[in-house]
């Protein structure tokens, strides 16, 4: 297999698209001033890396028919962030590709993880003052043991229902969960909700309702759905909920 690495202190200022490698490895600080596309690659990054995004384009990392690993670590995180975030950015785009997210830290951003059509399992990081955390459409994710604190939405999804989203805590989001349409199953338990404006938020497209049990509330739960606006025409049932904090070990 072909490999291309890529080291410390780069800007990319041009568009980047790698013809003829199997295989990129980023690391160390990398300032993108021009969008990356990766197509039927494999796109590693490597532990105590800080990607700076400094564009306004769509979609920054866009990755397709392929493969991404973030390979961040407890003590060397990987951090993303964006000096200029808006609320249609995408700092990874994935489609039609497997990822494997672990100890990464997405701050700032406009839509930190954006998935279609893709496998995707994202454990053990960070989403903090983003507009949007993760959201997916017609995909299988597996998302257990983050932080999304103080996102406009930290977690939206479309038509997805092979979802496990476990053991995270939602902590001071205007929109925690937001279940826009297309939703039949859900695999959404053991998590943790504090101070979100709405824990829940289904949108007008939702046609079915939907059973949410085990999961901790610090306070009262607030729920947006039929009982919040009569145009909605589902209700989210979040009962049982957990008396306590759940037992994580």
């Amino acid at each position: 297999m072909k490999y291309l690495s890529i080291l410390l202190f780069l800007t990319f200022i041009f568009p980047f698209n790698v013809k003829g490698e199997d295989k990129i490895v980023l690391s160390g600080k990398i300032k993108l001033e021009k969008a990356l596309f990766f197509e039927g690659k494999t796109l590693i990054i490597e532990k105590n890396t800080l990607i700076e995004i400094d564009t306004e384009e769509e979609h920054v990392i866009h990755i397709k028919n392929g493969e991404l690993y973030i390979n961040g670590a407890y003590q060397n995180p990987v951090i993303i962030k964006s000096k200029r975030p808006h609320n249609e950015q995408n700092a990874f785009f994935i489609e039609d590709s497997q990822a494997n997210i672990k100890n990464a830290v997405f701050e700032n951003n406009g839509w930190s993880i954006h998935v279609h059509n893709s496998e995707v399992s994202i454990e053990n990081s960070i989403f903090k003052n983003n507009f949007g955390g993760i959201r997916f459409f017609n995909s299988k994710t597996y998302i257990k043991r983050n932080l999304f604190e103080k996102n406009e939405i930290a977690i939206r999804f479309i038509n997805s229902n092979n979802n496990e989203i476990i053991k995270n805590i939602f902590y001071q989001n205007q929109t925690a969960i937001f279940i826009r349409e297309g939703i039949h199953k859900v695999g959404i338990k053991e998590n943790v909700f504090i101070k979100n404006l709405y824990d829940f938020y289904t949108g007008f497209f939702q046609t079915e309702s939907l059973n949410i049990p085990f999961n901790y509330y610090y306070e009262t739960p607030s729920i947006f759905d039929k009982t919040k606006d009569e145009d909605i025409s589902i209700i989210i049932n979040i009962h049982p909920v957990l008396n306590d904090f759940p037992d994580w070990h």
